[in-house]
């Protein structure tokens, strides 16, 4: 038992050590405009194509410098789970000093501790979320009487949590058919944003230019999900080991093509649009697992797959299982106060969509941005809710200096507890160097 307490409390630690579609990273690498185009700002590959002239301004063309890949995590609410699994540690411990545990001991430590291996079951999770654009892109250009833009970049997304089983006594010693168990996904994709003015229009005292556009997307997507026992054969590997190490042996490849198609009203101070996302959706499909279990290589992956059967049976795992990017509607506005440098912006997604663990994400975001004389510092403040799932609010802060340097991060409001210090539930990073050329 003492290696389910152990790799138990290392779910728990493992986003400050892990490498990640919908999800923590909503805006891809942008992590405070959440997918609002700013003026002058750098396209998001889940932005609204039709304001790629927006984003442009008056240049001819423009290339992103080099940006470091965005990291975000995304913790369970598991508040003291670390010092109960301590405390049933000591009392396994303690009763199996006996020459033999009764059964009387054994019902104690269950009565106890049971209830907190189904409450990791239902709340111990970590999310994380990898993206990378290549570097110099996107590249935004002007072209066939309209702007284009190009994208190429790379995400890992995931989530490790723990399916609950029941305490047994056997042979002396306490036992649980408790598991981990992980869904990664990466992905590559490559996409081409077109966007052009179809005509002029008046809103109120503001003139500007109605426009469309879309964005065609082609994702190549290697899924891969296992569970792995806390209770094995194996004394030197822990069950977040073997989720590593099986990773290849449940992974599944295949290509995709989306489609996002969008709408706009430019008019300078002022910006509206609509985006469809995914209005053409891509599908990927899982490996399955938990079948012919006696022809793998070794004994503990023979167990392992034994495990996942007898989950599948209980219903806590899919047999079968997929990741499809939904569509889903997004609303933007944009307004710059005039002669001030600052932008006020906000978004909103009207429908909910999950990620590749099946968790659920419709974000509420508004922020603001001030761009002064180029050294003062860009300064990007936001604000972002999940109205579904984990309904988490967000804080964020990105700053440009000297248009060399970009930095954003965000953490969650919320916290939990883990051995005394307080971490956020959701947290995020990223830097960049050249700016916008």
């Amino acid at each position: 038992m003492k290696r389910c307490v152990v790799s138990v409390v290392a779910l728990t630690a493992f986003p400050l050590c892990a490498i990640a579609v919908p999800g923590n990273l909503p805006g891809g690498s942008n992590l405070t405009t959440n997918g609002v185009t700013v003026k002058a700002g750098t396209p998001s590959e889940v932005g609204n194509p039709a304001l790629l002239g927006r984003a442009l301004g008056q240049r001819s063309w423009a290339l992103q410098g080099f940006k470091l890949p965005a990291l975000a995590i995304e913790l369970g609410p598991v508040d003291g789970f670390v010092d109960s699994l301590d405390e049933l540690e000591l009392a396994i411990d303690a009763a199996e000093q006996d020459e033999q545990i009764t059964a009387q001991e054994f019902d104690e430590i269950e009565q106890q501790f049971q209830s907190v291996l189904i409450e990791m079951g239902n709340k111990a999770e970590v999310g994380f979320d990898l993206a990378m654009p290549l570097p110099t892109l996107p590249v935004v250009f002007r072209a066939f009487d309209g702007v284009m833009a190009v994208h190429l970049s790379a995400a890992l997304s995931g989530v490790a949590e723990v399916l609950d089983g029941d305490l047994e006594l056997a042979d002396q010693e306490i036992l649980t058919n408790s598991a981990v168990y992980v869904r990664a996904g990466s992905f590559t994709q490559v996409s081409v944003d077109y966007g052009r003015q179809l005509m002029p229009y008046t809103l109120g005292e503001f003139a500007g230019e109605i426009s469309v556009g879309g964005r065609l997307k082609v994702i190549h997507a290697s899924l891969s999900r296992q569970v792995a026992s806390l209770d094995s054969d194996d004394d030197d590997e822990t069950a977040f080991d073997r989720a590593e190490e099986n990773y290849d042996l449940n992974e599944k490849t295949s290509l995709g093509v989306g489609l996002d198609v969008g709408a706009g009203f430019d008019a300078g101070a002022l910006a509206l649009g609509v985006t469809v996302r995914n209005l053409v959706p891509a599908e990927f499909d899982y490996a399955d697992i938990g079948r012919d279990c006696a022809s793998k290589d070794t004994e503990t992956q023979r167990q392992d797959c034994l495990a996942t059967a007898a989950f599948i049976i209980s219903g806590d795992v899919a047999a079968k299982q997929s990741f499809k990017l939904d569509t889903q509607l997004f609303i933007e506005s944009s307004y710059e106060i005039s002669n001030t440098g600052f932008t006020v912006f906000g978004g909103l997604e009207l429908n909910k969509v999950k990620n590749v663990a099946g968790n659920e994400y419709q974000w509420l975001s508004a922020g603001m941005n001030y761009a002064g004389p180029w050294w003062i510092p860009a300064i990007r403040l936001g604000w972002r809710s999940n109205l579904a799932g984990s309904k988490l609010d967000v804080i964020s802060l990105g700053l440009n200096l000297f248009n060399v340097i970009n930095i954003e991060a965000f953490q969650a409001l919320d916290s939990v507890e883990y051995e005394g210090d307080s971490l956020p539930r959701s947290a995020g990073f990223t830097l960049g160097f050249g700016g916008t050329f």
